[in-house]
Formats: structure tokens, sequence, C-alpha cells
């Protein structure tokens, strides 16, 4: 399982797929760092969705180029103790 995926600079580039931890495949994921790449877009609402990253305690995206508020659907479930934009 994975629980901590670390992606400083990694020269990751695009979107944030709203498809990811679709089917609870990333139910034991606690740390999602991607600071500091080329991401671009919004935060996909669909992340908050109940089972698809129910163990993530920290995600940070700061140092890209994300455009657009919180969804408040992330904040509707409180499971997310750390968010760093």
């Amino acid at each position: 399982m994975l629980h901590i995926n670390h992606l400083l600079a990694s020269f990751v580039t695009g979107s944030l797929p709203s498809s990811w931890g679709q089917g609870g495949g990333f139910g034991a994921l606690q740390n999602l760092l991607l600071e500091d790449n080329m991401l671009e877009g919004s935060l996909p609402a669909d992340w908050a969705s109940s089972g698809r990253f129910g163990s993530l305690a920290q995600l940070d995206v700061s140092g890209n180029d994300l455009k657009g508020s919180i969804p408040a659907s992330w904040g509707a479930n409180g499971n997310l103790p750390s968010l760093t934009v």
C-alpha cells in the first residue's frame, strides 16, 4: 500500500485528475506532496467523495499554477487536517 507520495519538483504537468482515488485506490495514502511542479487547473471537488482519500492527512500543492477556490465539499467531510496551497 502507498502511504506517502512525494513528488517535489518532479516536473509533473497538467491538471489534477478528478478520477484519482475512485474505487478506494488511494484509501491508505496519508501524504500527497505535489509541491513545486507545473500543475494547473483547480482542485477536484470529487476528491472529497467518501472513501477516495480516507487516510489522507496532508495534501501539499503549493508552488503550482492552480486556480479557483477550495471546493466546499472538501470541508464537508472534515477529514483533511493539513492542506497547503
